[in-house]
Formats: C-alpha cells, sequence, structure tokens
C-alpha cells in the first residue's frame, strides 16, 4: 500500500499509522473528511457507528448492519462489496463537495440518535419479552398436546398470558469504563 501511495503521488496525502490507541481515535476521527470502510463482514461496526457519532459521511460496503447506519445518499454511500471502482467515485464525489460532506454529517448525527443507549435498551429488552412470552405459550401448548394425546377428552385450562415484569431500572455496570468525550 505504502509503495502504491507512492507510486501515484499521494504519500503527502495519505498516512499509515499502524495501531491507534483508542484514546487518539476520536481526535483523530474529528480531524477526517470522510471515513471509509470497505470491509464486508461487519456485524455491527463500533468504528461506523464512532465515525456517525463524530458526524461523518460515510462511504460503506452494502452489506450486514452497514445500511442500517449509512443511509444512501443521505448520510453518505453504500457500493457494491468488492466494486473498488464504485467505492472510489464515491469518495471523489465527497472529496470534491464540502457542502455535500457537511449536509451528510449532519444527516450521521440524526442516524446516531436513533442508536442511543437507553433506547436500544428497552428495544432489548422489549424482543427478551416478547421471545420469552412466545418462549413460556409455545411450551405450554406443546404440554396440553402431550396432555391431549394422553389423555383422551382432556379439556385444557384457559390460557392465562405468563407476566413478566420489570423489577428496576436498567443501569451501566460502573465498571465499563466509558470515554468521557463520547458521552457529549
Amino acid at each position: 500500500m505504502r509503495e502504491q501511495a507512492e507510486r501515484l503521488n499521494l504519500g503527502d496525502r495519505v498516512s499509515f499509522l499502524g495501531f491507534v490507541r483508542d484514546a487518539d481515535l476520536l481526535a483523530l476521527r474529528r480531524s477526517s473528511d470522510v471515513f471509509v470502510i470497505p470491509s464486508e463482514a461487519e456485524l455491527q461496526s463500533l468504528s461506523t457507528m464512532e465515525a456517525v457519532a463524530c458526524g461523518l459521511p460515510v462511504v460503506a460496503a452494502n452489506s450486514y448492519a452497514l445500511p442500517e447506519l449509512v443511509h444512501h445518499g443521505e448520510n453518505g454511500y453504500l457500493f457494491q462489496p468488492g466494486n473498488s471502482d464504485e467505492m472510489a467515485s464515491y469518495i471523489d464525489k465527497l472529496l470534491a463537495d464540502p457542502a455535500l460532506r457537511t449536509q451528510m454529517g449532519q444527516k450521521s448525527l440524526e442516524i446516531i440518535a436513533k442508536h442511543e443507549r437507553s433506547r436500544i435498551l428497552d428495544q432489548w429488552e422489549s424482543l427478551y419479552r416478547r421471545l420469552s412470552i412466545e418462549f413460556i405459550e409455545a411450551k405450554e401448548r406443546k404440554l396440553q398436546l402431550r396432555r391431549a394425546r394422553k389423555f383422551p377428552g382432556y379439556i385444557p385450562p384457559t390460557p392465562r398470558r405468563p407476566r413478566i415484569v420489570r423489577t428496576g431500572e436498567l443501569v451501566l455496570d460502573p465498571f465499563t469504563p466509558i470515554d468521557e468525550e463520547m458521552q457529549e
């Protein structure tokens, strides 16, 4: 990659940083104009979420969870995985248009607001509550079917909805370090 950057006379515009400490990532992202993630195997890309939270436009492969964070034409562009020409054209388009970068960066901030921690926790809690109720109901139906087969003439009792109650507020683990700048 270094040789290619030199061969293309890009040495003054491309930096190969190697390992970057977590503490330095936020400042590095904030100094960027565009975030590009060509990876095709991002299940839930924390680096993309952080870039979106920094108000960057994003160019990303159209795979897995990336389209959830990158809305094509709104806060960045999605390209077909493996299509480097398409990826490069979107990078060029963003680098050539500062107003577009600003507009898409603002949209990134709006999109990431939907991924706020307590909102996500509430969604997951709701999902697990529904799944546990469905599991309990399926288990009860299976038990009723077994009884009906074993005891002809068996009349099942009227089903009642299981009660699952939140016992308290969800709190973050106090031992989980959180970058104070990321909370602002």
